[in-house]
């Protein structure tokens, strides 16, 4: 039989994580998790790369990560609409994804010389579209009328990646899009880890082994991501911290 003394003190180890500091904690994190995964702004705040975007990278265009975020800003107004697009002349685009006109307008420059994108106006009345047809024809895919297409370039797998990361300057141009593809599974309407083998991911974004290592290891030393080690023969899990995405993402919003 236990005693009274001995019945508190378990009663009270057993209501430990609900005191005031815990659950101050656990409120931190929705918070943090619901910033995180807000979308209700015009823009989404989010770049939505698919991955049937990446071939482009493997195609004779040879574009680079930072050409194909620009590409996937311009796309994401005609995701849901093909027949819409990207109403904002280039200063704007500029300002929004973070980087120098000049440079902005090189990487229009690129996409132009390999017809993926039309420009339509002038001045402030400038419309820019992503020929879908024109992607698919440098990345060798064939498609039997236009709604196949879009399909194609406008569902299956995003990287989900978050503007406040676009905006940041001590992030390279892979680790935004790596974190976008593991953002994209934490943010799935069924959350889980991104656990998929080094090589795997490393040709699923055309990068190098070796670059993506790299960059998944800064990505774990900025806390963004946290890794999960379960057996050397399993691939290691990585997962999103919300708390410090918050903190350093509110600098760069």
């Amino acid at each position: 039989m236990i005693s009274k003394e001995d019945f508190a003190a378990l009663l009270a180890q057993s209501k430990l994580g609900d005191t005031p500091s815990s659950n101050s904690s656990r409120a931190a994190v929705l918070n943090a998790e619901s910033w995180l995964k807000d979308s209700s702004s015009g823009s989404g705040r989010f770049i939505a790369l698919p991955l049937s975007m990446i071939l482009l990278r493997k195609s004779k265009a040879k574009l680079s990560l930072n050409e194909l975020l620009v590409l996937a800003y311009i796309h994401g107004f005609q995701r849901r609409d093909p027949l819409k697009g990207c109403r904002s002349n280039a200063k704007t685009i500029a300002e929004v994804l973070g980087i120098s006109p000049s440079a902005l307008s090189k990487r229009l420059q690129k996409l132009k010389s390999f017809a993926l994108i039309e420009k339509e106006g002038h001045g402030e009345e400038v419309t820019y579209r992503v020929d879908e047809a024109r992607w698919a024809e440098l990345c060798g895919v064939e498609f039997v009328n236009a709604g196949a297409l879009h399909e194609w370039t406008s569902h299956g797998t995003f990287c989900r990646i978050p503007f406040w990361t676009v905006r940041d300057s001590k992030l390279s141009a892979l680790d935004k899009v790596l974190f976008g593809y593991i953002f994209s599974f934490f943010s799935a309407k069924e959350p889980k880890p991104f656990r998929v083998s080094t090589q795997n991911a490393a040709d699923q974004l055309a990068v190098s082994k070796s670059k993506l290592r790299a960059s998944l290891e800064k990505l774990v030393g900025l806390s963004l991501v946290v890794k999960t080690v379960v057996s050397p023969r399993v691939p290691a899990a990585y997962d999103v911290n919300p708390q410090a995405c918050m903190e350093r993402g509110t600098k760069n919003l």
